[in-house]
C-alpha cells in the first residue's frame, strides 16, 4: 500500500466537518466509490457507515 503525506493547512474544525459527514467518506478514503449512513449517528462510538469499493 502506498502512503502519501500531505499537510492540510486548515484548522481542526474544518477537518472534523469533513470526517463527521458520512456522505463524504469517499473524499478522504482512496478507492471508495460511494458512502451512505449506516447504523447509529456517525461518528459516535458504535455507529457505522456503508461504502462501496470497486474491484478491478
Amino acid at each position: 500500500m502506498a502512503v502519501r503525506h500531505k499537510l492540510i493547512a486548515r484548522g481542526p474544525s474544518v477537518l472534523w466537518a469533513v470526517l463527521e459527514d458520512e456522505s463524504r467518506y469517499a473524499d478522504w478514503v482512496v478507492g471508495t466509490l460511494d458512502s451512505a449512513p449506516g447504523n447509529g449517528r456517525w461518528p459516535e462510538v458504535g455507529s457505522s457507515i456503508k461504502y462501496t469499493v470497486l474491484w478491478g
